[in-house]
């Protein structure tokens, strides 16, 4: 394959989750010597493109849905693109049963349109990755995708660290990192809770909370060792992450989260929850982290917390396997390498492509109203009437 392209709900220098795999993706591709055809909302900071020579085509998450899907239909074929990857983009997804060319579709979520974009059409879609076991039953029993063609791949990142320093652990207070804000899916309720119930615990600890978190819940945290930062550029947040020694992720819902596998790549101990997502599946409890459960998260954080603050030993240890589980199963190029596999073995005829399709249109509002708000709770996709794909017209 020499032309791949891949997209994204969101610019590559905004989102989270999604947008930091599909960058990670997207390099890892490249660094197998394939050209990458980025396509996403433009961003306004081109340094991420330019530094890996990624070639981006911009779409307007408010424009003409026929338009756009026109447009990357016949960008598609005059770049002779050999597959395409879709990560939540609504307008590459719409176009799946036009084109020659392998698809591949990855969901990134459970619940609400998220799922419903990444299993549209697909009968057309040679294969759908999930990114958790959970999320793997899910879409196979809710969303009907055939077993299989749906396929479990946890996430990965790429190696940005080659110089850690374990040993730099503060001998009086752990450095410790949330970066949830105040959102229940992400058991923010958990951590005030269990912050609130020990104290004594939490106390000697340092605790950098990140993310935008509520004036009730700093009041209620005023007297305790908390450090808000707020909302931060991703580069801020894994400066931070770099040099603490625990991190916090006490989630009732994820995927397979990139936070904590940019901690276990920093050599940092996770102390995550074992919520619906790939987290359970991810760290060895007791070896590279631990696994609390959600119904006594409060409690067994905080022991856990004790524990490496009393038994520093421990804690180096587990800094060191946590970063070693990383290089054996998280690193970007085996996420790369199997999808890569797997577009090799396309499961689709596409010998007869439809004309005529209708488009998802844009399933993430900016500013999104009461009904948008339903649609999106409701996992509604709005679609365009028919058009055909050559020549543009509705019927």
């Amino acid at each position: 394959m020499k032309n791949i392209l891949i997209s994204s709900s969101a610019a590559p220098d905004t989102g989270s989750g999604i947008s930091t795999y599909s960058k990670e993706l997207a390099i890892s591709i490249k660094n197998m010597n394939i050209d990458v055809h980025y396509f996403s909302p433009k961003p306004n900071d081109l340094n991420w493109l330019k530094k890996n020579q990624i070639k981006h085509i911009p779409s307007d998450p408010f424009g003409d849905p026929v338009k756009i899907c026109r447009d990357l239909f016949f960008y598609i074929k005059k770049h002779n693109i050999d597959a395409v990857i879709n990560n939540d983009n609504p307008y590459l997804q719409s176009i799946f049963p036009t084109i020659k060319c392998p698809a591949i579709s990855i969901g990134h979520m459970n619940k609400r349109t998220i799922p419903k974009v990444a299993c549209y059409a697909n009968q057309w879609t040679d294969y759908v990755v999930t990114i958790s076991n959970d999320m793997h039953y899910i879409y196979v029993n809710k969303y009907k995708t055939p077993i299989t063609k749906t396929q479990i791949i946890h996430n990965g990142i790429n190696d940005h660290n080659h110089d850690i320093k374990y040993n730099q652990i503060d001998n009086n207070k752990l450095n410790i990192l949330y970066s949830g804000g105040d959102l229940k899916i992400k058991g923010a309720d958990l951590l005030v809770k269990s912050i609130t119930k020990y104290p004594e615990i939490w106390g000697k600890t340092n605790i950098h909370w990140y993310g935008n978190v509520s004036n009730k819940i700093i009041k209620k945290l005023k007297k305790h060792n908390v450090n808000f930062h707020g909302r931060v550029p991703r580069e801020k947040l894994i400066e931070k992450l770099k040099n603490s020694d625990v991190f916090l992720l006490p989630s009732r819902l994820e995927g397979c989260p990139m936070t904590l596998i940019e901690a276990m790549a920093y050599g940092i101990a996770p102390i995550t929850s074992n919520g619906q997502g790939a987290m359970r599946w991810m760290v060895n409890s007791g070896e590279d982290g631990y696994i609390c459960h959600i119904d006594d998260w409060a409690k067994q954080a905080a022991e856990c917390v004790e524990h490496l603050n009393n038994n520093k030993h421990i804690l180096l240890s587990m800094k060191k396997k946590s970063r070693h589980s990383y290089l054996l199963r998280f690193k970007a190029e085996f996420v790369a390498e199997k999808i890569l596999n797997l577009l090799k073995n396309p499961t689709v005829n596409r010998d007869n492509p439809l004309s005529k399709i209708k488009a998802i249109k844009w399933h993430r509002p900016r500013s999104p109203s009461f009904f948008d708000r339903i649609y999106w709770r409701l996992e509604i996709l709005k679609r365009t009437d028919y058009f055909d794909i050559i020549r543009g017209h509705i019927d």
